[in-house]
């Protein structure tokens, strides 16, 4: 059985202990542990009862305690040492596969979880009505591990300042200014698809053991706090910014596959944060600062327009994937083809290190751009190739436009015929784009002429 934690004056750990010091006199009690219970899930609190249950004498005493042996684990974490007491107490009571069954349930307190009154409410059918006005309490759950529906979308008018949502396979939450009134923090725990807006109250946003995430912020009032986003063990975490002031934005990513910022000011965003996350994707960002770190990232992706050719040096990671690509503008009245923006490409960005290189836009402003040893490299939407495109140490090359080419460096011939070869099949085509291409190569390894020959030997 769950037993909620109801907020009372003696919460906190210092109060506890006076409540442990009076009942010291008379002695604990079943009742007196229960009470323990009700009041607080600290660490140090929990493992004081357990003890004294463990230094009974027989295990007829020890038995009467079985709720609070059950009820310190059930939605509750705790300590090694505290499971190990309640553990061993189970074994010899006899109810060791009841104790474990209430400890395998999601966790709703923490091992210092105190002065927090939380509503806990299992939903298990889209007719069921939420309380409206949850204001009394610092804390609710919204639990959907019995839910008779795929999809969920709660609404709550007045709720409390922490709102937390668990255990369901598709929802749409939404906080604006008539729902989730108040609501500084909402935490997402084992939700497959969520589609998650907030509004400019919420300071802290968690997700947890998702799938796929799409979160937005918007909202016209202002808020001085960090919005703070958490997530851990989630697969896809896209984040958008509509109509939004401009708040200090920074992450804390822990096992995150895909990150995808949308429209995200990066002057007001902390890219330091981007640790824990395998690969970011930019699309249509603001704000890039001179220089970026993005060397912990195993891949890269930017879709820009405007402002990124300000950017001085990029750090990427050695073996990494980049795609650095020109954004489209659209006709909203469907009349246009969709056009690419100007994108100039910053003339000093280094991609030595990466393995795998997708460029697009103006190249112009490079002199000379080269590539590292086995790098595939490959060109799209590309309006401008450098003045010299040095392709001698990469393993694939796939070009755009080779009529666009100004000047090209192979290793050597057979190099230039494998490239060709392993991106064109139409063998007509083949010959076209090699013969274009040649006009306008230099090969690194070319065998000299006979001439050149007789004239090395003196003859």
């Amino acid at each position: 059985m769950f037993i909620e934690i109801t907020k009372k004056e003696n919460n906190d750990p210092i109060k506890m202990d006076t409540l442990f010091m009076q009942q010291r006199d008379a002695g604990y009690t079943p009742e007196f542990a229960m009470e323990v219970l009700r009041s607080t899930n600290h660490y140090g609190n929990i493992k004081r009862v357990a003890k004294y249950i463990k230094g009974l004498k027989t295990n007829e005493e020890r038995l009467a305690y079985k709720d609070f042996v059950i009820g310190a684990v059930e939605r509750r974490e705790t300590t090694p040492d505290t499971f190990r007491l309640l553990y061993g107490l189970a074994c010899d009571g006899g109810y060791d596969v009841e104790f474990f069954e209430a400890y395998n349930k999601p966790k709703e307190y923490g091992i210092d979880y105190c002065n927090f009154k939380t509503k806990h409410i299992l939903c298990k059918s889209v007719h069921d009505e939420l309380p409206q006005d949850l204001r009394d309490y610092d804390r609710v759950v919204l639990d959907y591990a019995e839910y008779d529906a795929q999809y969920a979308s709660p609404v709550i008018k007045f709720s409390c300042k922490e709102c937390c949502v668990q255990n369901v396979t598709r929802m749409g939450f939404r906080q604006n200014e008539s729902q989730f009134i108040e609501a500084e923090k909402f935490r997402f725990k084992n939700i497959a698809v969520l589609e998650s807006s907030v509004y400019a109250d919420t300071n802290c946003v968690e997700f947890v053991d998702c799938n796929s995430v799409d979160f937005s912020m918007y909202g016209d009032k202002a808020n001085t706090k960090d919005l703070e986003i958490i997530a851990k063990n989630v697969k896809r975490l896209s984040i958008s910014v509509r109509d939004y002031h401009n708040r200090h934005i920074k992450c804390e990513l822990d096992n995150v596959d895909a990150l995808i910022l949308n429209g995200v000011n990066l002057e007001c965003f902390d890219i330091a944060s981007l640790k824990g996350a395998k690969s970011v994707l930019f699309d249509e960002c603001s704000s890039y600062p001179k220089n970026v770190d993005l060397s912990h990232l195993d891949d890269v992706r930017i879709v820009a327009s405007y402002g990124f050719s300000k950017i001085e040096d990029i750090k990427f990671k050695e073996g990494s994937k980049v795609c650095i690509l020109p954004s489209f503008m659209y006709d909203p009245d469907g009349i246009c083809a969709p056009s690419m923006c100007r994108f100039d490409m910053p003339a000093n960005l280094d991609f030595s290190k990466c393995s795998e290189v997708t460029l697009g836009g103006e190249l112009g402003a490079y002199d000379r751009l080269s590539f590292g040893e086995g790098a595939k490299v490959k060109f799209c939407y590309l309006r401008e190739y450098p003045k010299v495109l040095d392709v001698s140490m990469c393993s694939e090359v796939s070009f755009d436009n080779v009529d666009n080419i100004n000047e090209i460096v192979f290793k050597d011939m057979a190099q230039l015929q494998d490239i060709v070869k392993s991106v064109i099949g139409d063998e007509k085509e083949q010959k076209r784009v090699m013969s274009t291409i040649k006009k306008k190569a230099t090969f690194i390894n070319e065998p000299k002429s006979k001439f050149s020959k007789l004239w090395d030997r003196g003859d």
